[in-house]
């Protein structure tokens, strides 16, 4: 078998693989390298803020004085009652009934021994029925 013969170099056109396409480039877009950059060049306004904030925090912790805000719901049962065709629910005791012991009773039960010690309690608690249901809110 023959080969083919070599062609000249002048009457066969220059035969390179095309080249790929640009990368795609977005204008919109910003690189992870750029980002750091910015905030390396930023640090100090960072760490300025960072430092104000705390610095707020503190101040504001110091001034402010220290107070608790507590509630508890309690609530009463309730039975069924039959009447006739209807069966209604009802509270299984008074709900004023539940307040006024809780505020003539309980409370200066619990906080009475609290007191006598040389410890110093600002406590305000009421107890509340919101509107006329069978819970009874304490709060502090």
């Amino acid at each position: 078998m023959s080969t083919p013969p070599a062609a000249s170099p002048d009457t066969q056109p220059d035969r390179r693989p095309p080249e790929p396409p640009p990368p795609a480039y977005y204008e919109d877009e910003v690189s992870l390298a750029d980002l750091v950059r910015t905030l390396i060049r930023r640090k100090w306004v960072l760490l300025g803020t960072w430092a104000a904030v705390v610095a707020f925090a503190v101040v504001y912790l110091l001034v402010v004085p220290e107070s608790r805000r507590q509630f508890g719901i309690l609530s009463i049962g309730l039975v069924a009652n039959e009447g006739g065709d209807t069966i209604t629910l009802v509270s299984v005791e008074d709900t004023t009934t539940a307040v006024a012991r809780i505020k003539d009773a309980y409370i200066p039960s619990v906080l009475g021994p609290l007191a006598d010690g040389d410890v110093h309690l600002d406590v305000e608690l009421s107890v509340k029925n919101p509107k006329k249901t069978s819970l009874i809110v304490i709060e502090g």
